[in-house]
């Protein structure tokens, strides 16, 4: 079975999320194609080298420019593929996928949702409609999701296209290292883009509340992005520029090792589908305290394998942390919780089981 993946080009989750879909079978013969106004970040290259994937980048000159020469590209390259399937992650990109199933009736077009509801524009609800109609498939990370779309939508939305497949990782990827933390400070961390709605400011203050205390404890950011400035006048602001670290983007095989080396993980948000780096969390056998908000509170089982805290509440956070920091007892038996849902819930395998449902076909031995 060939099947092409439609992504953007930058830093983001849909990219992880892809290669889990590649990771989950090494009987596909899988194609990436890359498109956005950022350049290709050099680790998705790197990762499609070391698994011979055929690699393309279609680089957008501007913003909100009708980009007809790439489309034009995008088409040929697929010609070319002649995939049996397409999976778009990039909304803007179904109709050129389209374009090509109505030439080749037996391609398989389906395209996901992964943008987070309280973030839509009106442009994107424009786009979850057009989703609807473009594709032969929706995949929805959620049914909190899919029905939401749906009531937004109305007529438009047609069950018989709607799939709901929540996201999964490598979960023999992202699994506990048995060596020791060599640092004796307790270290938590929260990794993303720095953009509004991902609410590391909360994290921040709870920090300054347990540093006040004579705590030690450390803050370990991992990702980019235009919040940056911010945040780190923040940490200035607070004092804290020896308990708070900015370690920018990660690759793969960095972010192991980053959440190896921490005791708690923490995921402060407004809103979102389910999100991915708390499931890789989850996998490498970490606690997880969450903001207790659509839709990643259904992540965690309060008091079982992490906490929720009230969204925005840096008193709660730092609380909850005290639980930890007093019984480090609590993170092993908690983290194993967490693990056991990884795995049960958040797999690959799982996923791409899932994908190949939305086709129409068997999962290939």
């Amino acid at each position: 079975m060939k099947i092409a993946q439609l992504l953007y080009s930058g830093f983001g989750g849909t990219a992880t999320v892809a290669f889990s879909l590649v990771d989950a079978s090494d009987k596909i013969d899988w194609s990436m194609l890359f498109y956005g106004v950022e350049p290709l970040e050099e680790n998705y290259r790197k990762r499609c080298a070391e698994k011979g994937i055929d690699c393309q980048f279609y680089h957008k000159k501007r913003v909100g420019f009708f980009d007809n020469s790439n489309y034009k590209k995008i088409e040929q390259a697929l010609t070319v593929i002649a995939p049996d399937a397409i999976i778009c992650h990039l909304p803007s990109l179904v109709f050129i996928a389209r374009k090509y199933c109505n030439k080749n009736p037996l391609t398989k077009l389906v395209a996901v949702e992964h943008h987070a509801l309280h973030l839509k524009k009106t442009k994107d609800w424009i786009l979850s409609l057009l989703l609807m109609r473009q594709a032969d498939k929706v995949v929805y990370l959620s049914e909190f999701y899919r029905d939401k779309i749906k009531e937004k939508i109305g007529r438009f939305f047609k069950e018989e296209k709607a799939a709901v497949v929540p996201n999964g990782v490598n979960t023999q990827i992202f699994k506990p290292i048995d060596e020791n933390k060599l640092s004796p400070i307790f270290a938590i961390g929260m990794m993303g883009r720095l953009v509004d709605g991902k609410d590391f400011e909360t994290i921040i203050e709870a920090v300054a509340l347990l540093n006040n205390q004579g705590e030690k404890i450390q803050f370990l950011i991992a990702g980019d992005g235009p919040k940056m400035q911010q945040l780190e006048n923040l940490v200035s602001e607070k004092r804290l520029e020896n308990s708070v670290v900015f370690l920018g983007w990660l690759a793969e095989d960095q972010l192991i090792e980053y959440l190896n080396g921490l005791d708690v993980y923490i995921h402060s948000t407004a809103g979102e589908t389910i999100n991915t780096s708390v499931m890789q969390a989850m996998a490498m056998e970490l606690p997880v305290l969450v903001s207790d908000v659509p839709e990643v509170n259904k992540m965690v089982i309060h008091g079982v394998s992490g906490f929720l805290f009230e969204k925005g509440d840096a008193n709660e956070l730092a609380e909850q942390l005290m639980l930890f920091m007093s019984n480090k007892n609590l993170i092993k038996v908690m983290g194993k919780q967490a693990r056991e849902k990884a795995i049960k819930d958040y797999s690959a395998v799982r996923m791409l089981a899932q994908y190949i449902e939305c086709f129409g076909e068997n999962l290939p031995a």
